[in-house]
């Protein structure tokens, strides 16, 4: 779908997708995507993009090369089916280095099959192109942002 289609549902349902959004109490939260497909994650990006008291950022894997991630993040939501590299040893590399967050799987495999995940949500591409699953999103994030908050203490 072309980016000024998307812009549009958006633009359509952008005030009812905010109000289901949970704004984080106080600090930021900071979130990484990370796929090795730009297209794929648009939809997801502009969701975080427009939500309050929470910033995103995109890494784009490439070359089989493990992708640069901040391990300050808060959550990361990684693919696991990258070119030359899983999720699976991505997550691990990032809980090895020090990686305290959540690292929440948006691949389209099944949840069973990738160990490094507690957190699965599958329709990384809907998001944008359907208000159901963007509210999905927008729901999962929220349970996310749950999860930071009580680990933070608020």
């Amino acid at each position: 779908m072309p980016r000024d289609q998307l812009r549009l549902i958006f633009e359509d349902h952008m005030e009812q997708l905010k109000g289901l959004m949970r704004v984080p109490k106080s600090d930021p939260i900071y979130v990484a995507i990370v796929d090795d497909n730009e297209r794929a994650v648009i939809g997801l990006r502009t969701v975080l993009g427009n939500w309050n008291n929470l910033g995103a950022t995109t890494v784009i894997q490439a070359g089989g090369k493990m992708p640069k991630i901040d391990l300050r993040n808060d959550i990361v939501l990684l693919d696991e089916d990258m070119a030359g590299i899983s999720g699976n040893q991505v997550a691990k590399w990032m809980i090895d280095h020090g990686f305290t967050g959540l690292i929440a799987s948006i691949a389209f495999c099944d949840a069973e099959s990738m160990p490094a995940y507690k957190r699965h949500f599958n329709d990384k591409v809907g998001v944008g192109t359907s208000v159901d699953a963007t509210v999905k999103f927008i729901k999962f994030m929220n349970m996310l942002i749950d999860k930071i908050e009580y680990d933070r203490g608020e």
